[in-house]
């Protein structure tokens, strides 16, 4: 769980979970048309999800609200873009440094994994990858990833 930010910190002397449990409450009963409260609900738990543990949301919040919410739906597809392409980054890592540990068979290799992780274009991690197995020592490849 995430500190509390202030615009989240419950007041002085309530406990976090019930200061949620009074924000759903509040949002649930406002005054504005089914749509604009789903759209509420749904936003408070992604962002109440940043400071809050999820089963906490889950427990707190109409259940289904969140999937309703195109808000949400778009949210979760980013998300999972972004969860895929860092496994797909930590892969080719993994790959590259395992690659590497069997040809040169030296503990070094693993002094290496800081750089790799610096490089955020996946394309870069691929050509790396396939230079990997050609390179004639560490040292080599070493200087090639600095100059990636």
């Amino acid at each position: 769980m995430l500190p509390l930010t202030p615009l989240m910190k419950p007041p002085e002397g309530m406990n976090p979970t019930r200061w949620l449990e009074t924000c759903v409450d509040a949002t649930f009963n406002a005054r504005v048309d089914k749509v604009s409260r789903d759209l509420l609900l749904a936003s408070l738990g992604i962002f109440g999800g940043l400071v809050y543990d999820k089963q906490l949301i889950d427990e707190r919040l109409p259940e289904g609200i969140m999937q309703e919410s195109p808000f949400f739906r778009e949210y979760l597809q980013e998300a999972e873009e972004r969860g895929l392409e860092r496994g797909q980054r930590e892969g080719t890592i993994n790959s590259i440094l395992a690659l590497l540990r069997r040809q040169f068979q030296s503990d070094a290799v693993q002094s290496l994994k800081p750089m790799l992780e610096t490089i955020d274009d996946l394309e870069q991690l691929e050509q790396l990858l396939l230079a990997a197995p050609d390179t004639q020592s560490l040292e080599a490849f070493t200087q090639n990833l600095r100059k990636a």
